[in-house]
Order: structure tokens, then sequence, then C-alpha cells
């Protein structure tokens, strides 16, 4: 019996051992997936960070869709009328058109400014008023301004265009008798003028005097 006794205790120390090393096998292989999981977790994570460290870098490399900023402008800039006095008329035989800026709405940082000026040709001559353009502080010279007999209002249409309102003088000019008519002028890419929406009469260009603002 006693023989007996020890074999099976013998038996059962041995049965415990494998049962305890299957244990440890199986906790082994649960844990080698969480192993794997976690390293493929941190492989991908660093593969994203680098794909997208490099996609960074290749749009930062592209060209740049950010607008060109304007051209800068001397704010404090003072109108060119304000230091002639007088300008040439055009196709006037050298005479010279005597003016004063009465209504004075120049920006020589805007595309588009203006003002209004009244004077004549000598001594005697009658007044005449008409509208001096200027994109961002230079002179518009084409069309040249037209002085006419009276300047009854100026508005802006937008950023680029100003409707001008005109009094005409009809002949005969000692009559006093004037008809109403008005354009608007609309800046272009070029920085010149184009005239639009014209009602004055025929008789605006026979009334009227053409000044040579170029040399402003």
């Amino acid at each position: 019996m006693a023989r007996f006794r020890d074999v099976n205790v013998t038996a059962v120390l041995v049965a415990c051992a494998l049962v305890a090393s299957c244990s440890d096998n199986q906790s082994e292989q649960q844990a080698q997936p969480a192993s794997s999981a976690t390293s493929a977790s941190r492989t991908e994570s660093s593969s994203q960070s680098s794909g997208a460290a490099t996609g960074a870098s290749m749009s930062d490399e592209g060209p740049s869709t950010e607008a060109t900023p304007p051209a800068t402008c001397d704010s404090a800039a003072t109108n060119p009328l304000s230091r002639a006095g007088s300008l040439p008329i055009v196709s006037g035989g050298g005479q010279e058109f005597f003016y004063s800026v009465t209504d004075d709405h120049f920006n020589p940082c805007a595309d588009l400014s203006w003002s209004v000026v009244a004077g004549g040709v000598g001594t005697g001559n009658s007044l005449r008023e008409g509208v001096v353009f200027f994109h961002r502080g230079s002179p518009i010279s084409e069309p040249a301004p037209l002085m006419e007999e009276r300047v009854t209002a100026v508005t802006r249409r937008g950023n680029d265009a100003v409707t001008v309102s005109y009094e005409i003088l009809e002949d005969p000019r000692a009559a006093g008798q004037t008809t109403p008519g008005l354009a608007t002028f609309t800046l272009t890419a070029q920085g010149s003028l184009v005239v639009s929406e014209n009602t004055l009469p025929h008789s605006a260009n026979a009334a009227g005097i053409q000044l040579d603002v170029s040399q402003l």
C-alpha cells in the first residue's frame, strides 16, 4: 500500500507539472498577439506620422496661391494740381487754362479718384468747370479732361467708375442757355478711361475745351 501511495503521489506531481507547463504555454501564446498588435500599431502610427510630415513638406514646396499684395503708395502724397495753377489746352495753340481746385477727392492710394477744377483762358473769359481723374495718384490723360459750363454732380459708381453730370452752354453763349448731360467714366486695366452712358449733347464738343495733364 505504501508503494502504491508513493506512485500515486508521483503521478499527481507529474500531472500538476504538466498542467502548469500547459498553462504557461497558453499564457505565452495569448500574450504574443497582444505584443505583436502593439508593435504593429506603433509601426503603423510611425508610418502615418512620417507620411503626414512628408505630405506637409511637399505641400509647402508647391507654388504659393496667396494673392500678390497691392503696390505700396504714399498716403501723404499731395494732389499734383496743387503744384501747377495752369494747364495747356489741347490743340489750343499754346494757350493755358488757369484754374483752382473747387472740390477735391484726390486719393493717391485709390484706383480712381478725382478733383473738380474751375477756371478760364486769360482775363475776361467765362469760367468753365471740369473733372480731372487720377489713378493711384497719377493724372489720367486719356481721354483729356473736359471743361464745360458747369459740373453739377460727381457720383461714384464703384471703385473703378464715376458719373459726371454737366451743364453744356448752347450758342449763342450770351444767351446763357444750357443743356444737361452726363457721362460715366470707367477705369481700364491699362490705367485709361472709357466713356459710357454718354448723354452729352452734340454741342458739348464745340462748347467745351480739353486740358493736357500729361506733364503733371
